[in-house]
């Protein structure tokens, strides 16, 4: 990815919602738009002034916002359609019937033909993709948006109702990215960095932006009608404002870095908050006879009346889930997390990677180790002249234990061959950029774990105690809800309740470690090893809430030296379900032939169920499945609803010894248990599973 340059001038945050504007007009005059439009450049890469205000109208750098403008941006929790608002949207065409919106424009003589071209596949893109429909046009005497070709450029912000042309300065470059993000901005569209919700997505390293410029950071009292989006096209570029080549935006969790790329087209989610901005997926809608709950999992009603799904759903009404995350998975060979020990490098430049590369390997040590790498390669771009010295600008890596900030650059030759790095840290981030224009070998490393002489792992100090026959608690060495529990510890704990019992687990108090890493805990945290050889872990200050069908579980508790808190306090209650009795021991007679439904079959309940059935024929017998329908939601990996089936009475259902099934239609005839003892679990969240019916015969 280039770096940005006066030519090619870096796409400044775009803030549509409050402002710091300090003045309000209250019989606001039309500006005068001889001097409505600011002559600046905005480099951020050498430094050069671009002013946050300009004579009340220049926002954010290269967005123009007039008096006008501001007591609605100012007044307004977030956009909504309004026919008669004409500030802010463009409304439909007049005195016609077409409900969609119509930007007028012109394309003024300076914009040469392949620019030409460029703005036209923009405007073609937006059509294609939402319901405002863009018309060149003659009438002059009338609010139309004017693309022009300028070594200064910029861009309104809306519709501005009182110019007869507004001012859409495309540079020299006539870059699409740009040009597609200066449309979005003439629409209203909102910038991700300016959400008030941004930092739980995106952390912004200060320490690498320009002197002055930090306040094109500022988050604004807004709201978004979708959810954000890494990859959308309005967002600032992840170096925005850098004053020595590091990135300005990392991702909270590392592996998301890669996610920042610059591509020139609109994402799902661009178009569904277009497409609600303007009102079209209520007026397709109404056209075609659904509504806002035909189309699942976030999609919507399109312009031919068929489903607009998110990248990963798909089918008529987006029911089919093709893969668990909305993004698509790195393909650039170097974004991993790394827990074993293993030969690290940076790849080479390639097809792959010929639009730059931004690497991120997160690094995991075991408990009590730390990460070393020793180096075999290092050839690096050398350091150039940036704003504030020299600095690693066009490539650069980076080893962040406090991961999202910012750590020392190295590039050039600056790591010989057969040096060592050794981290303080159990968790490492090392982080590579490097610029589309380099072509340099890289770097490559062989990654140990070494003993830690600060954390050498205690086992114990957890006490277990019990209220009745029923209910336990487990808690933290020493805890008391305020004393923090001691560094470097483990503890375990195998429980077993009665037999036909489910597990509730709560906690009472949870202060442990960090919180998750989009779901992944990175230093202290207590798993649940429960059925089918599965666990889950748990970290931060989150209550605890996890059911089972079986009573059978372990639990570990594990700290590093790095992060203690007030531990915990967790209860278990081992019972058989309360509100319908699907705990059962069956007792069968030799030859017995016995038929089992769960209280949900073909049946609606609104309740989640957790179901163990326990079949015991007499010494030497079998247990015979002479028939087996399923009625069970398909999901992945069957998390959240299943049937599971062990034939050798093993109660924590090991893989090996276990069927487990989610499919809506599986019947199964036939199977004989390997003992006298048939265990059945069934979990089941929400409506969607209807249960199971089962034949058993005692041979």
């Amino acid at each position: 990815m280039k770096p940005l340059t006066a030519a090619s001038v870096l796409v400044l945050l775009l803030a549509t919602a409050t402002t710091s504007f300090k003045h309000e007009v209250e019989n606001p005059k039309p500006p005068n738009p001889s001097t409505s439009i600011i002559q600046f450049i905005a480099d951020f890469m050498d430094g050069r002034p671009n002013p946050e205000e300009v004579d009340g109208k220049l926002f954010d750098g290269d967005m123009i916002l007039a008096k006008i403008q501001r007591r609605p941006l100012e007044e307004r929790a977030f956009y909504q359609y309004e026919e008669n608002n004409l500030l802010r949207f463009w409304p439909p065409a007049p005195e016609s019937n077409n409900p969609y919106p119509v930007v007028p424009y012109v394309i003024d003589s300076s914009v040469g033909t392949d620019c030409v071209n460029v703005i036209k596949d923009s405007i073609a893109h937006f059509e294609a993709n939402t319901c405002i429909t863009f018309q060149e046009t003659t009438n002059l005497d009338q609010p139309h948006i004017i693309f022009i070709m300028a070594d200064v450029f910029h861009v309104w912000i809306g519709r501005h109702y009182s110019l007869n042309g507004q001012e859409n300065r495309i540079g020299p470059s006539c870059d699409k990215f740009q040009t597609l993000q200066f449309i979005g901005v003439a629409l209203l569209y909102d910038y991700e960095e300016l959400r008030p919700d941004r930092d739980n997505y995106v952390h912004i390293n200060m320490e690498n932006v320009l002197s002055g410029k930090e306040w094109l950071f500022n988050t604004y009292d807004m709201m978004d009608t979708v959810a954000y989006d890494y990859t959308s096209l309005f967002r600032e570029n992840f170096r925005g404002g850098t004053k020595n080549g590091l990135p300005t935006i990392s991702t909270l969790d590392p592996l998301d870095n890669y996610l920042l790329k610059v591509e020139s087209r609109l994402t799902f989610r661009d178009m569904l908050l277009g497409n609600s901005m303007y009102n079209c997926t209520s007026i397709w809608e109404s056209q075609c006879g659904t509504t806002s709950t035909t189309c699942l999992n976030d999609g919507y009603t399109g312009a031919n009346c068929s489903c607009v799904c998110p990248p990963n759903f798909s089918g008529d009404n987006c029911e089919n889930q093709i893969r668990e995350s909305y993004y698509a998975p790195p393909t650039d060979g170097c974004t991993e997390r790394v827990t074993t020990e293993k030969n690290l490098f940076a790849p080479n430049m390639s097809a792959d990677v010929s639009d730059g590369l931004q690497c991120a390997i997160e690094i995991i040590a075991p408990q009590g180790l730390k990460p070393r790498l020793t180096f075999h390669t290092f050839n690096l771009q050398p350091r150039k002249t940036c704003s504030e010295g020299d600095c690693c600008y066009d490539e650069n890596l980076q080893f962040r234990e406090n991961y999202p900030e910012s750590s020392t650059a190295y590039c050039g030759t600056d790591i010989s061959s057969g040096n060592e790095l050794t981290f303080d840290s159990q968790r490492v981030v090392i982080y590579h950029f490097r610029d589309s224009s380099v072509t340099t070998c890289g770097w490559s490393a062989a990654l140990t774990f070494v003993s830690d002489p600060n954390c050498i792992p205690t086992e114990g100090g957890c006490t277990l105690g019990f209220n009745d026959i029923s209910t336990y608690n487990w808690k933290s060495a020493g805890f008391d809800g305020t004393t923090e529990y001691p560094i470097c510890s483990t503890c375990t704990q195998d429980m077993t309740g009665m037999p036909n019992t489910m597990l509730y687990l709560t906690s009472e108090s949870f202060n442990v470690g960090t919180p998750p890493v989009d779901g992944e805990c990175t230093d202290d945290y207590i798993q649940i090893n429960h059925l089918y050889g599965r666990s889950e872990k748990f970290c931060g200050s989150e209550p605890i809430y996890f059911t089972s069908p079986s009573s059978s579980f372990s639990l570990e508790f594990h700290s590093n030296y790095i992060t203690p808190a007030t531990g915990f306090d967790i209860t278990m209650t081992m019972a058989s379900y309360c509100a319908i009795d699907c705990h059962q021991e069956i007792q069968l007679m030799s030859g017995e032939t016995y038929t089992i439904e769960s209280p949900d079959f073909k049946k609606k309940i609104f309740t989640n169920l957790n179901c163990e059935y326990n079949f015991i024929a007499p010494e030497g017998k079998q247990i015979k499945i002479n028939k087996l329908i399923t009625k069970v939601k398909v999901n992945t990996e069957c998390t959240s609803d299943f049937l599971l089936v062990n034939g050798d009475g093993d109660r924590r259902y090991p893989m090996d010894t276990s069927t487990i099934i989610c499919d809506y239609d599986t019947r199964i005839d036939h199977l004989t248990t390997n003992t006298n003892n048939l265990l059945v679990a069934y979990q089941k969240t929400g409506l969607d599973s209807r249960g199971f019916k089962m034949v058993i015969r005692a041979t």
